[in-house]
This record gives structure tokens, sequence and C-alpha cells, in this order.
């Protein structure tokens, strides 16, 4: 979903949306959406922006969970952006599908 922001990458309005998004999501209770962004192809900033601005992480086919970082936009300070544990999240989630197999293999099977 890179493309939709042009050349220039221009992510300046990218928070906003999501906001905007959440509450039409949240006031029809009938839809749902997943984000399509590629974590390897966004600047850390927009991964930090996003994942304050969704209650709710889609890890994987079978794995979702309530996000801890989310914030409501009403909330939003400068402070919840610099929060050096979203970083920390983000790295752990970009790691996920690997730790998934890894869990999903028999005790013993790797020794």
């Amino acid at each position: 979903m890179t493309l939709e922001f042009g050349p220039e990458r221009d992510f300046s309005k990218l928070l906003d949306y999501e906001w905007r998004l959440e509450t039409f999501l949240q006031s029809h209770p009938a839809l749902s959406g997943i984000c399509q962004y590629h974590a390897d192809t966004l600047p850390n900033e927009v991964l930090r922006q996003g994942l304050l601005a969704h209650p709710s992480l889609y890890i994987n086919e079978t794995l979702s969970r309530l996000n801890p970082h989310y914030v409501e936009r009403e909330s939003f300070t400068a402070a919840t952006y610099h929060d050096p544990a979203l970083d920390k999240t983000i790295r752990a989630l970009c790691m996920v599908p690997d730790a998934l197999i890894l869990n999903a293999l028999p005790p013993g099977y790797l020794h």
C-alpha cells in the first residue's frame, strides 16, 4: 500500500486517516478492516503511529491481540508517540511469524 503515498512517500496525513477510519469502523460494527501496509516498507515513525491508532492487532490468520498501546485520538500526546515501548513491540511483532512456527513444532523437535 505504500504506492498510495506517491514517490515523495508523504505520510503526513496517515495518522489522521487511520483514526478517522477507526472511528468509522467502530460506529459500524458490521464492518471491519485490516491495514495492509508492509512493515519493511514504512519508516519507523509511521509504524509507531499505526500501533497507536488501532485497538487490536491482526498478526496472521490465527492470531490477533488487543493492542495495549492503542490511544484514542483525544488522548494522544507527544509522550505517547515517543514511548520506547512502541519500538520494542514493533520489533516483537515483526518477529512473530518465525516464533509461531517454532512454537507449533512438537517439544524436542529441534534437539
